[in-house]
């Protein structure tokens, strides 16, 4: 290893390396823990679940309160009125 190289450590729930926190991981020497697939894996059981409920119910209703609200998406996630702004800006350039 290069003198001053930082150690990264490649979680995944389904691997093979045992799951760590990042202060452990941290302590073991490494700068850099990085959980790949997290988010993924999260995302896929939750649509999952969501399938099978519109499934089963036949609407999301009692589930409004396990999702992001429309304008929190828009506005807070995707940043809505930035890339509008931008946008606005190219179509003024004709």
């Amino acid at each position: 290893m290069r003198p001053g190289a930082k150690l990264l450590a490649n979680f995944s729930e389904n691997g093979k390396t045992p799951l760590l926190t990042v202060k452990a991981t941290g302590e073991l020497g490494y700068s850099i823990a990085l959980y790949p697939s997290s988010l993924l894996f999260a995302a896929v059981k939750s649509a999952q679940e969501m399938a099978a409920l519109l499934k089963g119910e036949g609407t999301s209703a009692s589930a409004v309160d396990r999702m992001v609200g429309f304008d929190a998406l828009n506005d807070g996630i995707l940043g809505k009125a930035d890339w509008q702004a931008e946008e606005e800006r190219i179509l003024a350039l004709g």
